[in-house]
């Protein structure tokens, strides 16, 4: 089969163009036959250029197919993949993407995202863009994979304009700041690309130095799971509390929380999903319950045949997401089922709601526009850099660097020193931006009656300590710790360097969650009130999330946001969201 390069000097001869007129840009040549000559003559001259009948399938196709997938997408035209898995019928339009919803076994093999020969609907420059508006469907597909399965990327090279103008965006919108890693057998990258993808992407990539490699790497790869099979099958044997399955299907683990929200979600009852997936409706509604007294481990959830698991995640619309593993107890899950779910009354004593009264043993507090009142449309950073003459456009240039993971957050840190030392930031500037914030009312009324509850309170900012510090005044006491960046003078009084901290944007829910290993609580006994994007993964630690005077997210958000206050003028509002529950309480 024709590589990139040769398919597209195959299509400008068919069509009398010149390839290097376009500077070897190959979608830039596709879309210059399109718009001079038409639609139908580009189409014609790629399917003249790959003559699919004329081959057959690889061993590294063979070694492929028979592979443990999830799924098997590509975005070659070609049918040989489809060959080797023999697929009759994969997807390769808009509309098909309905037959994931399917019975597991009729559900199609093989995903064409952008096409075979007959249907080349992806094909030039002017396709990729707004694809992801013109294929709704196909792209939350791709979304749902990237975010919830781990992606193995084999063939491409670095010059493959659907790797650049395709996966890659999608890779980088879909999975920004969520810590995702994904993986590619690569031809022939050079180092610089290696760690270009290894920290721009956080794909792993590993090099193809010669055709025989794919069916060889593919092999590797077959060898590699049997011992994994053999495991499963050996501990099945021996589980009394697994559902009965031949030895063709293992076992998953059932996040019943989340197949609940999901469910409920979807107005889908027990019996339509019944008759959608073929499960009885008994082996759902055992899915669906809890064992509280494990409340926190995968013994409170039930196993289900991973062909089950499968059924139902499609049904759902929920592919990859109810598997025990991953942002388990989530508290938004937990008080979505304790709010709604209704036990069978015939259920063993173990199987109960959790009479959702929360201990709250700590508050995580984000600092800026959370402790502190919001007067001006800039940051406390952006009034750092507009102190001493720079734009708020050049304060945010590094900022967006930052988001796109093209900086580190250390480098972030430096490089922002720097600049506001060539212009002599000093310790009096500081002190101006410090004089102009004020702390939100009742802030100290509040902290104080949360001390005193036995509550333990802890910072995690973007902000700056020497900040913080200044408006807490003694009530920095009250605190188990504050984590924030903090600014280094020199001798003049001149900023010389910050100290960033790794806890900011998604890694306060790193910071949450060493709080509830220190606490040695349960994650919904703990609550983080924020307001700004940085405090928006806080949730993936588990933790209860309360956004007041939200800025910039969506505070509707039930998943990411537990409760709200839309306006909050006083800190003492958010005391009967974090109570403590009384010894003598019952629940």
């Amino acid at each position: 089969m024709p590589l990139w390069y040769d398919l597209a000097k195959a299509v400008a001869q068919t069509c009398g163009e010149d390839l290097k007129n376009y500077n070897d840009l190959i979608l830039d040549l596709f879309d210059a036959i399109q718009t001079n000559q038409g639609r139908p003559a580009l189409e014609e001259a790629v399917r003249k250029a790959i003559p699919e009948s004329d081959f057959q399938p690889s061993r590294a196709h063979y070694e492929l197919a028979v592979l443990p997938w999830h799924m098997v997408a590509t975005t070659n035209y070609d049918n040989l993949l489809a060959r080797a898995l023999h697929e009759d019928h994969p997807i390769d339009s808009e509309q098909k993407y309905e037959w994931l919803s399917r019975e597991a076994d009729r559900i199609p093999k093989l995903v064409n995202i952008h096409g075979t020969l007959t249907n080349l609907h992806t094909l030039s420059g002017l396709d990729y863009n707004d694809w992801d508006e013109k294929n709704p469907r196909a792209y939350q597909f791709l979304e749902q994979v990237l975010l919830n399965k781990t992606v193995l990327f084999a063939g491409y090279s670095f010059s493959d304009p659907h790797l650049k103008m395709g996966l890659l965006p999608w890779i980088e919108k879909v999975t920004k700041g969520r810590g995702k890693r994904h993986f590619a057998w690569m031809w022939r990258p050079t180092p610089e690309q290696v760690r270009l993808f290894d920290k721009r992407n956080q794909i792993d990539v590993i090099p193809i130095e010669a055709d025989g490699d794919w069916a060889a790497a593919f092999q590797q790869l077959k060898e590699q799971t049997k011992p994994v099979k053999i495991r499963i099958k050996r501990k099945r044997s021996r589980d009394p509390a697994g559902d009965k399955a031949d030895d063709r299907h293992e076992l998953s683990v059932v996040n019943g929380y989340k197949l609940f929200f999901h469910r409920t979600m979807k107005q889908e009852t027990i019996s339509k999903l019944s008759a959608k997936t073929g499960i009885p409706q008994s082996a759902l509604k055992k899915l669906e319950r809890v064992r509280t007294r494990d409340a926190t481990g995968p013994g409170c959830f039930q196993k289900a045949p991973r062909e089950h698991l499968a059924k139902i995640e499609h049904s759902l619309g929920c592919i990859g997401d109810l598997e025990y593993g991953k942002n388990d107890f989530i508290a938004a899950y937990m008080m979505f089922y304790d709010v709604n779910y209704r036990a069978n009354p015939n259920s063993r004593n173990s199987t109960k709601t959790l009479d959702f009264a929360p201990d709250t043993k700590a508050v995580v507090f984000d600092f800026g526009g959370t402790l502190t009142k919001t007067s001006s449309i800039l940051s406390t950073w952006e009034k750092m850099w507009t102190s001493v003459g720079y734009s708020t456009i050049e304060a945010g240039d590094y900022h967006r660097q930052f988001l796109a993971k093209k900086l580190q957050h250390q480098d972030w840190c430096d490089i922002t020193a720097q600049k506001l030392r060539d212009r002599q930031f000093s310790r009096q500037h500081m002190k101006e931006i410090i004089d102009n914030i004020e702390p939100i009312d009742g802030l100290h009324d509040a902290l104080t009656e949360l001390h005193r509850q036995g509550t333990s309170l802890y910072i995690v900012s973007g902000s700056v300590k020497e900040i913080i510090l200044a408006k807490l005044g003694k009530a920095h006491e009250l605190f188990a710790e504050i984590k924030a960046n903090e600014f280094v003078y020199d001798d003049d009084d001149v900023l010389k360097s910050i100290k960033g901290h790794p806890f900011d944007f998604e890694g306060k829910a790193k910071f949450v969650q060493r709080v509830i290993e220190s606490e040695g609580c349960l994650p919904f006994e703990v609550l983080f009130v924020g307001n700004s994007l940085n405090d928006a993964r806080a949730y993936l630690s588990g933790a209860r999330t309360l956004c007041v005077n939200p800025m910039h997210v969506d505070f509707s958000n039930t998943i990411v946001w537990t409760d709200y206050i839309q306006e909050m003028r006083n800190l003492g509002e958010i005391l009967s969201r974090a109570k403590r529950v009384k010894a003598s309480d019952p629940t």
